[in-house]
C-alpha cells in the first residue's frame, strides 16, 4: 500500500509574541492599522533587525545557549 500524499498547508497565525512567531513561521506579514507594511521570510527579519526597529520599534537578539530570541523595546 502506498503512503498517502501530504500536500503543503498554510496556517495563518496572528500573534503578538514576536520571538515565538519568528521561531515558528517561514513567512511574516507585519500589519499596521489594517495595512500590510512588510511581508517576507522570517529569516529576513532575523537577518535585518532594522526592519523590526522601523516597523515595530523593537530589537531582537539571540539568547546564547538557548537557541532563542529575546525581543526588547527599541
Amino acid at each position: 500500500m502506498a503512503a498517502p500524499s501530504i500536500s503543503p498547508q498554510t496556517i495563518v497565525l496572528v500573534e503578538q509574541n514576536l520571538a515565538a512567531t519568528l521561531a515558528l513561521a517561514s513567512r511574516v506579514y507585519i500589519i499596521n492599522n489594517g495595512h500590510i507594511v512588510h511581508e517576507g521570510p522570517a529569516a529576513e527579519l532575523k537577518a535585518q533587525p532594522g526592519l523590526l526597529l522601523h516597523h515595530l520599534g523593537v530589537r531582537i537578539r539571540c539568547v546564547a545557549g538557548r537557541g532563542g530570541l529575546r525581543v526588547s523595546p527599541g
